[in-house]
């Protein structure tokens, strides 16, 4: 099958970023119904329909989400490409980073790495899960983020697994019932977020207790708030192994239970396969790799 042209390549590159006909247009210059009119031809030349359509946005179908991280990667490759051979070798090395993950693990380390690489620009934007759900959209040169580390076009290292258990205050502790066995936990209050809720109903499952939560909870909006909220003795929260490290160390959290759920999922350092040789991101993924906890 003959490709479809640059022009229409473009145009439905820039759509399924902006996920908006409008945007894409005051992108490339052009007008929404030009836009609509080429991805439309596009559709038609491929045999299948790329967007799902209404009358206020648009959203990629699936065959248009997998295609659309093709295209988007060969732009992404063709950049890179350009700035390593043609100029701007001192663009600064852009990891997109989850918020959770670059605030409780990453960011307390990022001076050891500018001792080490001090001629390495660095930039981290972040994302949570309420305010991103698209990480091809954004100019980067790798992500870090939750999953299986299995996405199309990229090369995946695992940074850190997932290991969850119950922890709270010592204070908490002091002034409530005794924790000997996960069943006791239905007698205390418990905090979640609604980005982790699930981690309590898969180590509930995990110990042979019913998946439902008691009635008896806080829940809380942003992927940490749970952290800050055991911490100043409201009640138990589900911890990740690797994060709150000083809150352990000086002893303002402490484990409620020796029982830890390991997680199917994997915080993973993800790249384009032709950025791998980048020399700015081969320090940093050796870096990142040299205190990762990992299966």
């Amino acid at each position: 099958m003959k490709l479809p042209s640059t022009h229409h390549l473009r145009a439905f590159e820039a759509s399924g970023r902006h996920l908006s006909f409008k945007r894409a247009a005051e992108e490339l210059g052009i007008t929404p119904s030009a836009i609509s009119h080429q991805i439309k031809a596009m559709e038609d030349r491929l045999g299948t329909p790329l967007f799902k359509r209404s009358n206020r946005d648009v959203a990629l179908t699936e065959v248009g989400q997998e295609y659309w991280i093709a295209v988007h990667s060969t732009f992404e490759n063709l950049r890179h490409e350009t700035n390593r051979l043609f100029g701007a070798g001192d663009a600064p090395l852009r990891i997109l980073c989850s918020r959770s993950f670059l605030r409780n693990r990453l960011l307390q380390r990022i001076p050891e790495f500018f001792e080490l690489h001090p001629n390495i620009r660095l930039e981290l934007p972040t994302f949570d899960k309420n305010t991103s759900t698209q990480f091809d959209a954004n100019p980067v040169s790798a992500w870090i983020r939750l999953g299986n580390g299995k996405w199309a076009g990229r090369r995946s290292v695992q940074v850190m697994s997932i290991e969850t258990f119950p922890m709270c205050s010592p204070g908490y502790l002091a002034r409530r019932p005794k924790v000997v066995e996960p069943s006791d936990l239905r007698h205390h209050q418990l905090i979640y977020t609604t980005a982790r809720r699930r981690e309590w109903e898969d180590w509930f499952e995990s110990v042979g207790l019913p998946k439902t939560l008691p009635h008896d909870v806080l829940q809380l909006e942003g992927e940490t708030l749970d952290y800050e909220a055991a911490i100043a003795g409201l009640g138990i929260a589900m911890g990740r192994r690797g994060f709150c490290e000083a809150e352990f160390t000086d002893g303002r959290l402490v484990p409620v239970l020796d029982i830890v759920l390991r997680r199917p999922e994997s915080y993973f350092l993800s790249y384009p396969v032709a950025f791998e040789a980048d020399p700015r991101l081969i320090a940093f993924k050796n870096w990142l790799s040299s205190w990762a906890i990992t299966d």
